[in-house]
Parts: C-alpha cells; sequence; structure tokens
C-alpha cells in the first residue's frame, strides 16, 4: 500500500497472522523471510493486524518470545492484538484480561493512530469488540474522541461515512452505502436504514 506522504510516497507493509512460537519454527523462519523483505522494499511503517503468537492465550510465554522477534524488526511497527494473542469478544476463545495486560506490556497499546501526510491510520482492538468490557468502552471513547469523528467532519456534505464500503457487486459498483447500524451516532450518519439513490 502506497499513501501520499509529502514529497515521496510511504511504503506500508502489512502483515498478519505471523503465530511466532518456539514450537513453531517454521512461522519464525517466515518472520525473518518477511523482515528481509520489508528491509529490501524499503519499508517506512509495518502494521501487524494479529495473531501475533500462535497460542497466546494457552501458552502465554510466546507474548515475551514474540516480543522479543518484533523488537528486532527492521521498520517502525505498530501491531493490534489478535484472539490467538488474547481470546475475543465473540466466544470462540473468551478475551482474558490478563492476557491484554501481557499484550500491552509486550506490545505497546492495543489501539494507535499513525498520520501519514494525508493519511491517519488508526489501528483498533477487534478483539474487543462485543465483549462488553471496560477495555471496550475505552476504545469506543477513545475514538469518539476525535479520531473516527475526524474523518467524518472531513468527508464531503451528503457523502456516506467513510467507515462504509462500496459494494463489489457488479450492478451496484460504486454506489455509496450507509455506515452500518452500530456504527452510525458515531459517524454522525442519520439512524435510518434507506439507502442512497442509484
Amino acid at each position: 500500500m502506497r499513501s501520499a506522504a509529502g514529497p515521496r510516497a510511504m511504503r506500508i507493509a502489512i502483515v498478519t497472522d505471523s503465530h511466532l512460537s518456539k514450537r513453531a519454527p517454521q512461522c519464525v523462519r517466515n518472520w525473518q523471510a518477511v523482515a528481509d523483505a520489508v528491509t529490501h522494499l524499503g519499508v517506512d511503517l509495518t502494521v501487524h493486524l494479529g495473531d501475533i503468537t500462535t497460542d497466546g492465550q494457552s501458552h502465554p510465554e510466546e507474548i515475551g518470545f514474540a516480543a522479543d522477534l518484533l523488537r528486532r524488526w527492521p521498520t517502525p511497527l505498530r501491531c493490534v492484538p489478535g484472539n490467538h494473542d488474547v481470546g475475543d469478544g465473540s466466544g470462540e476463545a473468551p478475551l482474558d484480561r490478563g492476557l491484554l495486560a501481557a499484550y500491552t506490556n509486550a506490545f505497546g497499546v492495543d489501539r494507535w493512530a499513525v498520520r501519514a501526510g494525508r493519511w491517519e491510520l488508526i489501528g483498533l482492538n477487534a478483539q474487543l469488540l462485543a465483549s462488553d468490557t471496560p477495555e471496550e468502552a475505552a476504545q469506543w471513547r477513545w475514538l469518539e474522541a476525535g479520531r473516527a469523528c475526524r474523518w467524518r467532519r472531513s468527508w464531503p456534505a451528503g457523502a456516506s461515512c467513510p467507515a462504509a464500503a462500496p459494494p463489489a457487486g457488479p450492478t451496484q459498483r460504486g454506489r455509496a452505502q450507509p455506515c452500518p447500524r452500530p456504527l452510525r451516532r458515531r459517524c454522525g450518519e442519520p439512524a435510518t436504514d434507506r439507502r442512497p439513490a442509484a
């Protein structure tokens, strides 16, 4: 992904599901191969989208092992946790608040924003969604305090919330869609289910 960031483009690498563990040497080799590629490509920032560990929820020692490898990463690095790291709010693997604390101690905050020229990258802890925990409430307050709503204020008048992606269907390509219901209040959209005219 490249974004305009002043006089030159910013290169951002997206990685996910590294599944780092002493028990998974093949994943550690893959991690090193990706680090070499990121260095060769001249990447400015790497974003890890979660599942940093193989199973940090059941093997908490994997958090420290993975953190040591991430400290040696060749670029600035931002991470968000995956369900393998801290559990989740959906019930598949219950969110473990102790592991969430261990995650933030090892990898830093579980939500962040990085400004790059005209772009602002926002990382959220998706594992908190639907967890009904104080941490989920704090994450929503953080967004409402200016991050996500700033998107709405800078969006053209009458345009749909930028959190909604246009559908991929061939007859509706490019048609604006309203925000999903839970995000409407946060993005300033009306709370109706009406879709824009074609």
